[in-house]
């Protein structure tokens, strides 16, 4: 028998999904014939998993240890450190943390082998004592927001299951404000409020973008999404100007994308810029990334029923050294 005492990081969610967690190989016909079975109780009676848990609450597993061996795939953090350097932490509380995210380094897993900010937080959290082992069989830390590979900056990861819930209601609602950096090609010459239509072709990872009016001439077809965002140049060298970009929609390479089609392409991007010109910043350089950087988040100031410390904060992240030596030399 397995018993799992219910803590702040699994009260408010149901029984169901914290079994999902644990057994985290079976399928949801087990669970829920476990629970019919008496097999899974909750504090010691029969539950259909839709029950809400709180703080102090018993779950049970009374099952073989080979059948937990079979449906649940442990995860191992012994040995996990790798060349990365060290975390560079922007903020951190019990609830949230606020990391700045190098170039070159997946925010999330895209296949199983992948080692990603994500792992980096929950070493970091083990490591500090935030979170043990034990607590991580339930709940993992996650990051909440994503940036490309080669897009450096602002990453916010929920250390707590409230944490992640505050994150990701203020992300899906739209209330957090983020501005992004980048070095483009050309002049650009005045503020732009850009909206446009995307669409994502899975096998070839890359986007098209159609403007509003093509948008509704081909009957507004269900797989464009909306995107918007604000462009405001900062300083201009020569055929070069710098961007500040304030987020609204957060939609796969939406900025690189959106200054490709306007005719500003980010220096270093090949998915969507000049690779002629991006050969040429290569060899002066060794710029092998393109140059964009998520460099402030403000957080709402909330309702008055919500005490968090960030509220209605701004946090920074300055852009890597190879971004200010490019544009200082430019």
């Amino acid at each position: 028998m397995v018993e799992i005492l219910v803590g702040a990081n699994e009260s408010g969610q149901k029984l169901k999904k914290l079994c999902f967690k644990y057994l985290n190989q079976a399928p949801a016909s087990f669970v829920y014939k476990m629970l019919r079975k008496k097999n899974i109780v909750l504090n010691d009676k029969k539950a259909t998993g839709d029950e809400m848990l709180s703080p102090g609450d018993s779950v049970k597993f009374y099952l073989a240890d080979e059948t937990i061996q079979k449906f649940r795939r442990e995860i191992r953090y012994e040995g996990m450190q790798k060349n990365m350097g060290d975390l560079d932490v922007i903020y951190e509380d019990e609830n949230i943390m606020i990391v700045n995210k190098p170039y070159g380094i997946l925010s999330q897993k895209a296949s199983e082998q992948d080692y990603t900010m994500n792992e980096r937080i929950v070493e970091y959290c083990l490591a500090t004592g935030k979170l043990d082992e034990k607590q991580m069989e339930t709940f993992r830390p996650s990051v909440c927001n994503r940036l490309d590979r080669n897009t450096s900056g602002l990453l916010l990861a929920g250390i707590s299951l409230e944490g992640s819930r505050y994150l990701n209601k203020i992300i899906k609602e739209r209330s957090i404000e983020k501005e992004y950096y980048a070095i483009v090609h050309m002049v650009f010459e005045q503020k732009l409020h850009m909206t446009a239509y995307l669409y994502k072709n899975e096998e070839t990872n890359k986007v098209d973008i159609i403007s509003e009016e093509a948008y509704i001439k081909q009957g507004m077809p269900k797989n464009y999404v909306r995107t918007e965002a604000y462009y405001e140049p900062v300083k201009f060298r020569k055929t070069y100007t710098l961007l500040k970009i304030r987020l609204i929609t957060g939609k796969s390479h939406q900025i690189r994308a959106h200054l490709g089609y306007l005719g500003y392409p980010i220096i270093g991007d090949n998915k969507y810029g000049n690779v002629r010109l991006n050969e040429a910043f290569r060899e002066r350089f060794g710029l092998k990334h393109h140059l964009l950087h998520a460099g402030t988040i403000t957080f709402p100031k909330g309702d008055g029923k919500l005490h968090y410390p960030f509220l209605g904060k701004t946090f920074h992240a300055d852009v890597p050294e190879l971004f200010r030596e490019i544009w200082d030399n430019l």
